[in-house]
C-alpha cells in the first residue's frame, strides 16, 4: 500500500526507570502493563509523545500489550524496569 511499511512499535527506554512512552503511531489505543504472573498492573489509554508513569512499579520484567482501535491485541513488548 501507499502507506509504506508497518510502523515498528517501541517501547522505551528499556529498562525503565520511572516512565516508558511510545513511539508515535495511529494504530495504539491503549497500553496495558502486566506482571509476569499474568496481572495488569498499569492501564493508560495512548497519545503521541504522551509520558507513562511506570515508577510505582516493582523492578523486575513485565509484558507490554498494546491494544488497537478494535480492542485487538497489535504487539506485546517485553519491559524491564530497573
Amino acid at each position: 500500500s501507499a502507506d509504506g511499511p508497518p510502523v515498528e512499535l517501541r517501547v522505551y527506554p528499556n529498562p525503565a526507570t520511572d516512565y516508558i512512552q511510545l513511539n508515535n503511531n495511529n494504530m495504539v489505543q491503549l497500553i496495558s502493563v502486566y506482571n509476569l504472573a499474568g496481572r495488569q498492573v498499569k492501564n493508560f489509554v495512548y497519545a503521541n509523545h504522551e509520558r507513562y508513569f511506570i515508577g510505582d512499579l516493582p523492578k523486575g520484567m513485565y509484558l507490554v500489550q498494546l491494544i488497537g482501535k478494535s480492542n485487538e491485541r497489535i504487539a506485546t513488548r517485553r519491559l524491564h524496569i530497573r
